[in-house]
């Protein structure tokens, strides 16, 4: 019978699982490891989603290109400067000329990329917006200048 309740006392203490002061050890260890990893975390993020920016601008951009080159499809877009807006509700489109010009070019980047409303600004840095100044002229060639310019600067790497 002794045997019987050394067994059942031994397996009694097996079973009693984790004391509170381990506990409290593992949550601090997790806390502190949260608390070194999630800045790293957050920034990864954000150059991430600047990534994702250059990305969408460099594909509007050449779709703008092509546009430009590829008149039989768009045939009203004319020489002039076109600003591209990127913004984080979207993006837009405005020509300081005819509006067949203006719908051509929103049309060509529709075409290429998608919906301009789903065109879209995401990283911290540039939450005022992305915007590109395209200039058509009349020998055929393009200038591209971005704002701001820590953004040009980006996307020429």
């Amino acid at each position: 019978m002794l045997k019987t309740q050394d067994r059942k006392e031994r397996s009694s203490k097996k079973n009693q699982g984790f004391s509170l002061v381990e506990l409290i050890v593992v949550i601090a260890i997790m806390a502190v490891l949260v608390a070194v990893l999630a800045p790293q975390f957050t920034k990864y993020i954000d150059q991430s989603r600047q990534s994702n920016d250059a990305t969408t601008v460099a594909g509007i951009v050449t779709a703008a290109e092509v546009g430009i080159s590829d008149l039989k499809n768009y045939p009203n877009i004319a020489t002039g400067d076109y600003t591209i807006t990127v913004k984080k509700d979207g993006t837009t489109v405005t020509f300081t000329g005819n509006t067949g010009a203006e719908n051509d070019m929103k049309k060509a980047i529709t075409d290429s990329c998608g919906p301009l409303e789903d065109l879209k600004a995401t990283a911290k840095k540039w939450e005022s917006g992305i915007t590109i100044t395209l200039t058509y002229s009349a020998d055929g060639s393009v200038t591209i200048e971005y704002e701001p310019t820590d953004f040009a600067s980006y996307i020429e790497r």
